[in-house]
């Protein structure tokens, strides 16, 4: 046996001959024991591992896999599992069935989000969007079996978000700990929480929110957003200062054009809120107008010859959401991408307007300029960014990249503080929940509320150089 005990490297499983006819050789690995590779006549390579049990008395062979669609690490990886096993006395044949049986950490979360946050968090499509996201498209941790998911796998996924995101680490962190938590809880998992115990980042509380000197551009470019429902609810967003959960579940039987209210059944944190649609200028109510006026393009569209099931879809949901759409849902979920675009769009208007400036262009070759990059951002902001390099301008604080969707409802509160209102009134307008408030807010009316609102959107408006009856409403781009 000594002459087919080899050390598996690539250069030697490839060099290993073809036996003859009906034959077949045996070739062990140096470096792990039990570990051999099985070669036929044909030329085939199966890893397996050959051991004597103690518990059954008797040897027991493992196939792992045919070489090279297996690697030599792999192999020698499963070996030490099929090792370990036989060291704690079990079958290993036993151990690499109930293996294949169990499930992946994908297939706890989809249990995970049936059982308990669809049913319990009003945020549940935020879990899906940080778990595709960090679990599944960014690290392969939702297609391993819960038994190999290591505290080393989690923290090393937790420090890579970290980098750039400590607090989305921290949230990606939390989640993978409560699947594990309540994976325990329904008898699926009986081991220790591999999330538990690893520190987490310290959290800064945010503050960013669009600035006077930014709201002109950030309006001319979500002015050109092509979809209108996205545009909408971004102006929305910024106007109400409501969670953007809320907005995009936004029901036509929660609002009351009469009295011009809009009652938000439950929120985060489990109270109902009325928010004023009278924001003094009209603007939020001319967005809902026309967005139930869109109900019968909808319908028009899904009674036309040539209807598609998604167009029929959208049809129904728009009589009952206020942004319709075909997912599971029903509304709007995830609106990243036409944010995306906004931000990106923003940044070449403001690398156009500088050169423009500097060059001396005239206002009808900047508007061809914008134009001229609706569809391809990416390459115009590399394309502009050189151009101004070369002309010496100083760029460094072009962009708002660093601007989030949920900055908008920060904009608000941020813009009523600065035209005087007090903590308590803001509070009530974003509906937080802080004991030292909550006898103040029963006493509260909306009257003042919505004035200093309207007077934070006024503000808005006059730092954008706005009006917002003839230029924000109707809100829309040029087509």
């Amino acid at each position: 046996m000594s002459n087919r005990t080899i050390n598996f490297t690539k250069a030697a499983l490839d060099s290993l001959p073809i036996p003859a006819q009906g034959k077949r050789v045996t070739y062990h690995d140096s470096k792990t024991d039990g570990l051999q590779i099985r070669v036929t006549s044909s030329g085939v390579k199966t890893f397996n591992v050959f051991r004597w049990v103690s518990v059954d008395g008797k040897p027991e062979r493992v196939t792992l896999g045919r070489y090279p669609h297996m690697s030599i690490e792999k192999a020698r990886e499963k070996a030490q599992v099929i090792n370990a096993a036989i060291a704690e006395k079990k079958n290993p044949n036993e151990v690499i069935r109930a293996g294949k049986a169990e499930i992946t950490l994908r297939e706890l979360f989809d249990i995970y989000m049936e059982r308990w946050s669809k049913p319990r968090k009003r945020t549940w499509n935020e879990d899906e969007e940080k778990f595709k996201r960090y679990c599944e498209t960014r690290s392969n941790l939702a297609s391993k079996k819960l038994s190999r998911i290591t505290k080393v796998d989690i923290a090393h996924l937790h420090s890579r978000i970290g980098k750039e995101h400590p607090t989305t680490a921290n949230r990606v962190l939390a989640l993978i700990s409560s699947i594990f938590g309540r994976a325990a809880e329904w008898g699926m998992w009986d081991n220790p929480n591999p999330a538990q115990g690893i520190r987490k980042f310290p959290e800064k509380s945010r503050d960013r929110f669009i600035q006077s000197d930014e709201l002109p551009v950030f309006f001319e470019a979500m002015a050109q957003e092509q979809n209108e429902l996205l545009q909408d609810y971004f102006m929305l967003l910024l106007l109400t200062g409501v969670r953007r959960s809320n907005l995009m579940a936004m029901r036509w039987d929660e609002i009351s054009f009469e009295r011009k209210e809009w009652r938000i059944p439950e929120t985060k944190n489990g109270t109902p809120q009325v928010i004023s649609l009278d924001d003094g200028h009209g603007v939020i109510m001319r967005i809902l107008e026309n967005r139930k006026a869109k109900i019968k393009e909808y319908k028009a569209r899904a009674e036309g010859d040539d209807a598609t099931e998604n167009e029929a879809k959208l049809a129904k949901m728009a009589s009952k959401w206020v942004f319709p759409s075909t997912s599971d849902t029903g509304h709007i979920v995830e609106p990243r991408k036409g944010w995306e675009r906004i931000l990106a769009r923003a940044e070449v208007y403001q690398l156009i307007s500088i050169i423009a400036d500097a060059e001396k262009w005239t206002a009808e070759k900047m508007q061809q300029a914008k134009q001229d990059t609706h569809h391809g951002f990416e390459k115009a902001i590399l394309e502009y960014r050189k151009r101004a390099e070369k002309l010496k301008l100083e760029i460094n604080s072009v962009g708002l990249s660093d601007l989030r969707i949920h900055d908008l409802r920060r904009t608000l509160g941020s813009w009523m503080a600065g035209t005087g209102a007090s903590t308590v009134i803001i509070g009530r307008q974003l509906n937080h929940k802080s004991p030292s408030a909550t006898a103040v807010y029963s006493r509260l009316q909306l009257d003042p509320v919505t004035a200093a609102r309207n007077k934070a959107v006024s503000a808005i408006f006059g730092a954008a150089g706005m009006t917002p009856t003839a230029q924000v409403v109707p809100f829309r781009g040029a087509k």
